[in-house]
């Protein structure tokens, strides 16, 4: 066997995996799919029901189409969405619950006041090295501060 077999062999082998696993995708997301479909059904109460079974039964290739072809279109989505953002999701930072002392009235006291008070849990959660709520908490100070 020379490396180019190789090579290729290795290629191959990965893109029989590659897409194994996206037809498993399909798959699943078509099941969810027909559990989506059966959920809007039930919203329609007996008659829903019986409509979304009696159209398995006796529409059987239609119904699995459907499922087939939206449970594409949802894995397609899904990657599509999933490569383009996946930077914007790493690079925005994700705040947890926050402790956060709003104003019983809009004026621009209470806003100063608000934005004093969120510099001051800016400085508890940093003093905590809770770093990303204490980031959350002066961005807000800034906001209300812009307000005033």
């Amino acid at each position: 066997m020379d490396d180019s077999t190789i090579a290729l062999t290795i290629v191959s082998v990965l893109l029989a995996i590659s897409l194994i696993g996206l037809i498993v995708m399909i798959a699943i997301n078509a099941v969810r799919v027909a559990f989506i479909l059966f959920e809007w059904a039930s919203t329609y109460g007996f008659a829903g029901l019986a409509f979304y079974f009696i159209a398995w039964i006796f529409a059987f290739p239609i119904m699995l189409g459907l499922c087939l072809v939206l449970g594409f279109v949802r894995s397609f989505v899904t990657l599509v969405i999933d490569s383009i953002f996946f930077r914007y999701k790493q690079s925005v930072p994700q705040v947890d619950a926050v402790e956060t002392i709003e104003p019983s009235h809009f004026g621009s006291q209470d806003n100063e006041d608000a934005a004093d008070d969120a510099e001051a849990l800016a400085a508890k959660f940093e003093a905590e090295g809770r770093h990303r709520e204490a980031l959350a908490q002066r961005n807000r100070a800034t906001y209300l501060r812009s307000k005033v």
